[in-house]
């Protein structure tokens, strides 16, 4: 689990525990005064409120809510003693749920601080001063068994490099800017690039641009669809118009179109999302960006008897691709003769048939 996901978990949970004003509920029925809540509907208001608030927890916040042992808000007979006002009941309950509950809302967001990083409220400097106008961005590596080779984070480092230099230029801004700020790893890795905002929300632009034809076409990434997609997307026609204006002559208009598609190519070679794709997809990323599994090919070792083996076999296979392409020759020639022959039966029998109609 990533440190983003537990810290977001249990923001989850802490808000739920205070929209629902659970504390307050529970020492109430802990000391047998319930009575003190104005009106039942409110205490059926903080049971809804805080069901409704567990449907919409992430993996983090269900997975987070479990170890705490606070799955006890969700058991009905839980609810159903305290709205019910049984005094007697209500004492009985256990004192650990009460102290849980104030261990949850007092130290968890305390312990959930630790886990926070600088990195995440960095801004980028040139020398002390600070520049305005940058952006994050978060790439994630997915993984299906908690490894990565370094040659495919590579690849991913070199697609966000690409493609930030060539905006770069197209943006008129400094390259030198961009800077990994944090890495995270879980059931996945992170990286977080801070950069020019101009620069890092048009590399989302065009990755959330590919995503919406790679979405639908998923099978097919072959170099030549990669290419069609990477020419219909927007980036591209500026660098179109951008030429035609005489701001970039022929050479460096086509080294950036061809730096573009690169990149591209490496984004999806690489099996890489960003969290921008969620909000607007019901597909899961992972089924479709996910890396493709190579073959592993062994060393070829060959002696000299295998190569003279493989020498003889290959004058052999020539002779018989020879005699091969007699036979076919002469079936060809075969199958023409008997076509014109059909041809020639059928125009007889039509010709017969209408001589007996006419008769």
């Amino acid at each position: 689990m990533l440190r983003k996901d537990i810290i977001e978990g249990a923001s989850l949970v802490m808000d739920s525990l205070d929209k629902a004003n659970i504390r307050d509920i529970i020492e109430f029925a802990m000391t047998g005064q319930t009575h003190k809540v104005k009106d039942k509907t409110e205490l059926l208001r903080s049971f809804k409120t805080y069901m409704i608030n567990y449907e919409n927890f992430n993996n983090a916040a269900i997975k987070l809510h479990e170890l705490i042992g606070l799955d006890f808000l969700l058991d009905f007979d839980f609810w159903n003693t305290i709205i019910g006002s049984d005094p007697e009941k209500s004492s009985r309950m256990s004192p650990s749920h009460y102290y849980l509950v104030i261990f949850v809302s007092d130290f968890l967001v305390k312990i959930v601080s630790l886990l926070e990083r600088e990195s995440d409220h960095l801004n980028l400097k040139s020398g002390t001063v600070p520049i305005t106008g940058t952006e994050k961005l978060t790439i994630i590596v997915l993984e299906e068994k908690y490894v990565s080779t370094p040659e495919r984070l590579i690849i991913m480092l070199q697609c966000i490099t690409g493609l930030y230099e060539s905006i770069s230029i197209i943006r008129e801004f400094n390259p030198t800017d961009l800077c990994v700020a944090a890495c995270d790893s879980g059931s996945d890795k992170s990286f977080d690039f801070i950069g020019i905002a101009k620069g890092i929300s048009c590399i989302k632009e065009i990755i959330l641009g590919v995503w919406d034809k790679v979405a639908f076409h998923s099978e097919n990434k072959t170099k030549a669809h990669l290419d069609l997609i990477a020419n219909s997307l927007p980036i591209i026609s500026e660098i179109g118009k951008l030429q035609k204006e005489g701001k970039l002559d022929k050479e460096a208009s086509e080294r950036l179109r061809r730096n573009i598609v690169e990149g591209i190519s490496k984004f999806l070679e690489a099996g890489v999302t960003i969290p921008e794709i969620n909000d607007r997809t019901h597909f899961n990323p992972r089924l479709i960006l996910a890396p493709e599994r190579k073959l592993l090919v062994g060393p070829a070792f060959q002696t000299k008897v295998e190569t003279a083996e493989e020498d003889a076999s290959a004058n052999e296979t020539s002779q018989i691709d020879s005699d091969d392409e007699d036979i076919k020759r002469d079936v060809e020639k075969f199958a023409m003769e008997y076509m014109e022959k059909m041809k020639k039966m059928k125009k007889t029998k039509t010709a017969n048939t209408k001589l007996v109609d006419k008769q």
